[in-house]
């Protein structure tokens, strides 16, 4: 023999190889022994009912025991032993690990809070060694970062314990969260508890008011954020909307993060139609409304920033059109100013106050100030020039750089 004692580490569920390498044996006999002295094999036969256990013999000189699927408590002190006088021994000292294992009716299940509580979670584990307990919050939705910042409790992702307590639980916090647990044996174990937190309706309107003319459709939008949904709709003159009529139709669209949208779709509007909607929500925590504002196009509009043009002389041109930040004023003539014009204008804008179809997104974007230059709402402008004479053109609008704009007035006035 060797060595007269080895240790031997092996994983569950492995095959542990109990080395008794042999010279010289002779006439001799091996036989191999536990920690209760109960005798396993003699020679190469094994002498107990356990098939896991049997001698292999790669080489001549070995005689090792191998224990196959092995336990936890099949660890312990093994001999193996020769007939001489005085007996030699060999001591194999096995030592078995276990895998790290979430203990699952110990360990917390998926929890429900409201704002403001304080939740516990717990993450009971067992292992040989014993393993550490690590925990994990893992953010859901479109802004991962957003919501890491506004729950605090990330704060704590690598934190050590078999207990996670978070307090004043806010919506925010409302996602799951994991606990790892490791031993430095292969693999470690997982367990994901999802957290919900309930509260209140908050209710979102993109509009505040919206104008639309008789015969037309419009959509009315508003976005409810709560947990959990429970009731939302729309409401006008303080009577629920019947969705069901042709006159109506709502669609909703689920946008994540405890947020969906109501979209309420009218069709042919007339004069019943106008006035105050109030989109409506609820749970079992409280409620919230919001109200907006249907109106006629093509009536006055209501800005209160409306200023009235000057009284001019006769022979002036009012005109009302839409402005842009990309609009420039020329004449429709044949003068110098039509040298500005490119391949990229496509037309200009008439009398009638259209805009064109090439034209930027409205910005209420004010060139000046000028009493000839008045804003009257946020799509159209009201320019007010006295007519030129000689070459006897009205004013057009072309999309233009403002700079270009300005450019005009200076140059008009001049």
């Amino acid at each position: 023999m060797d060595t007269l004692r080895v240790n031997v580490t092996v994983k569950e569920k492995t095959t542990a190889v109990l080395p008794c390498p042999i010279e010289s044996l002779g006439n001799y006999k091996v036989i191999w022994t536990d920690e209760q002295a109960t005798l396993l094999t003699h020679e190469d036969r094994r002498i107990i009912d356990d098939e896991r256990i049997s001698i292999e013999r790669p080489y001549q000189f070995d005689w090792n025991l191998h224990i196959r699927d092995v336990r936890y408590s099949d660890q312990g002190i093994y001999r193996c032993q020769i007939n001489t006088s005085p007996i030699s021994i060999k001591i194999v000292n096995l030592f078995v690990e276990v895998p790290s294992e979430i203990i699952d009716h110990l360990t917390s299940s998926d929890v429900t809070a409201q704002e403001g509580d304080t939740v516990t979670l717990v993450c009971n584990a067992t292992g040989i060694p014993p393993p550490k307990v690590t925990w994990f919050s893992l953010p859901s939705g479109a802004d991962v970062r957003r919501q890491s910042e506004l729950c605090k409790v990330t704060d704590k992702v690598g934190h050590n314990g078999e207990v996670l307590i978070i307090h004043n639980m806010t919506r925010h916090c409302g996602q799951d969260y994991q606990c790892m647990a490791y031993n430095e044996v292969e693999p470690p174990a997982f367990k994901v508890i999802k957290v919900f937190v309930e509260f209140a309706p908050e209710i979102y309107l993109p509009n505040k008011r919206i104008g639309q003319k008789k015969g037309m459709e419009t959509i009315l939008e508003c976005t409810v954020t709560a947990f959990p949904h429970a009731v939302s709709y729309w409401q006008k003159d303080g009577e629920k909307i019947i969705t069901s009529r042709p006159k109506y139709r709502l669609d909703v669209y689920i946008e994540g993060d405890n947020r969906l949208t109501l979209s309420l779709r009218l069709f042919d509007i007339d004069d019943s139609d106008y006035g105050p909607y109030t989109c409506v929500a609820a749970n079992k925590i409280g409620e919230d409304a919001e109200t907006m504002i249907l109106y006629n196009f093509h009536k006055s509009s209501p800005s209160s920033t409306t200023t009235r043009a000057p009284a001019l002389p006769p022979t002036s041109l009012s005109m009302v059109l839409p402005v842009t930040h990309r609009s420039l004023w020329s004449s429709a003539g044949e003068d110098e100013l039509s040298n500005f014009k490119t391949d990229n204008d496509k037309g200009v804008l008439d009398e009638s106050g259209r805009q064109p179809e090439y034209g930027s997104r409205s910005e209420s974007h004010y060139a000046t100030q000028h009493p000839r230059y008045t804003p009257q709402n946020s799509d159209t402008v009201r320019i007010m020039a006295g007519r030129n004479k000689e070459k006897n053109s009205a004013i057009t609008c072309t999309a233009r750089n403002v700079e270009m704009l300005l450019f005009f007035i200076f140059i008009y006035y001049l």
